[in-house]
Order: C-alpha cells, then sequence, then structure tokens
C-alpha cells in the first residue's frame, strides 16, 4: 500500500489560500488552550491523512500541549525562584556576617594576645638594657671615682713632694 508522506507547515495559511490545510489544521490545534483530540484527528483525517496517522498525530500534540508551561506557570516559577533566591541570599549573608564577625573577634583576640606578648618581651627586653646600663654607668663611675681617688693621691703626693723640696736647704 503507498502511504503519502506530508510535510506540516505550521504557519498559519492565508484566508484564501489551501496550499497546505494540514499545517493550518495543526496550528490551529497548537493555539488551541483545550485541545480535543478527536476532533483534530477527525480535520486530519478530513485533509487526507490515514485515520491512524491522524490520532497519532492528534495524541502528540496533545501530549505537547499538556506539557507545554503557560505564562501564568512561567510566572509561577520565576516568583518561587526569586523567593528561593532572595532566601539563599538572605542566608548567605547571614552566614557571611557571621563568619566576618567570628574572623573579627579572633582577629582583635590574636591582636591581643600579639599585643600583650610585645609588651612583655619589649618591657624584659628594656629591664635588660637599663640593668645593663646600671652596670655600665656603676663601672664607669666606679672607674672615675678611682680615677679621682689616684689623681688626688698623685696631687697630694705631688704636693708633698713639691713641699719637701722647698723645705729642704
Amino acid at each position: 500500500m503507498y502511504r503519502r508522506r506530508v510535510a506540516f507547515d505550521t504557519r498559519k495559511p492565508e484566508p484564501d489560500s489551501d496550499r497546505n490545510p494540514t499545517g493550518a489544521i495543526l496550528a490551529d490545534a497548537m493555539s488551541a488552550a483545550a485541545l480535543d483530540t478527536l476532533s483534530v484527528a477527525r480535520d486530519l483525517e478530513a485533509a487526507g491523512i490515514e485515520r491512524g496517522h491522524a490520532e497519532a498525530i492528534a495524541k502528540v500534540v496533545h501530549l505537547g500541549d499538556e506539557r507545554a508551561a503557560t505564562k501564568a506557570d512561567l510566572d509561577t516559577a520565576i516568583a518561587a525562584l526569586r523567593t528561593a533566591t532572595k532566601a539563599d541570599l538572605d542566608t548567605a549573608k547571614a552566614d557571611l556576617d557571621t563568619a566576618i564577625a567570628a574572623l573579627r573577634a579572633a582577629t582583635k583576640a590574636d591582636l591581643d594576645t600579639a599585643v600583650t606578648a610585645l609588651r612583655a618581651t619589649t618591657k624584659a627586653d628594656l629591664d635588660t638594657a637599663i640593668a645593663s646600663l646600671k652596670a655600665d654607668m656603676l663601672k664607669v663611675a666606679i672607674g672615675i671615682a678611682i680615677s679621682v681617688v689616684i689623681a688626688n693621691a698623685t696631687l697630694a703626693a705631688v704636693l708633698v713632694f713639691g713641699a719637701l723640696q722647698l723645705l729642704q736647704p
């Protein structure tokens, strides 16, 4: 049996044109709000398509129509995505704020510990340096005192020696 292949043109035909009535039937069927598959199958059969093929085509078009999203479906999905995205962003912001606060607290604690340790180390270093300077100054003072004593003793000796020389005839 010879089966005729039909190419469907889903563009709407011009009002007075009957170039592709099958395409016009499908286009009307696809754009209809509620699809009557029996009516579409009969229209396709009347346009020259075998009954089995016409029923199969009507069924596929109906399935496609059932699965097609409406503007309301898309608006609802977009609203749900916006709400979920906002909730996710709010959660992420709260998590980020918590992490920043924890990081600030940890950084402050680390800085406080570092400053305390630096102060203690600096104080110990200064105490050591001051003690070393005191010891050096004490050595210098003792050295100066010994030098003064020696200088005084030398001067006294020179004076005594000079006086003795003056007293001798």
